[in-house]
């Protein structure tokens, strides 16, 4: 059995890094993004993780790619990288409008929250 390569091995420790601050995105931040729209003081802090999540999967993915140019791999791992580019740099400012549009008339249909009178 052959030894795998640094490269190779460096290129599978990018992509479980990126698989798991996917995991953990999903996770964690998609119920902060749900909930994001009802309150205006919180939307800073949820875009900020998602433009900083793309940008780190756009640096792992490219990283990868670059390490495993060689292999076959490395034009799945390019198409993930230029996606994320796409996603990061076209459909997040396009989300963000969509977002800040969504706010007032959301904000128009949300109940009241209830609180125990005491």
């Amino acid at each position: 059995m052959e030894a795998m390569p640094l490269t190779h091995l460096a290129a599978t420790l990018l992509c479980v890094l990126a698989l798991g601050g996917t995991v953990i995105y999903a996770a964690v931040f998609s119920a902060i993004l749900t909930d994001a729209p009802f309150s205006d003081a919180r939307a800073p802090r949820v875009r900020d993780p998602s433009h900083l999540y793309y940008s780190v999967l756009i640096v792992l993915s490219g990283l990868a790619a670059i390490l495993l140019w060689s292999r076959s791999e490395a034009s799945v791992l390019t198409v993930i990288a230029v996606l994320f580019v796409f996603t990061r740099f076209a459909m997040m400012p396009r989300m963000e409008r969509a977002r800040k549009q969504a706010v007032p008339a959301m904000q128009r249909r949300r109940k009241p929250s209830r609180t125990s009178a005491t």
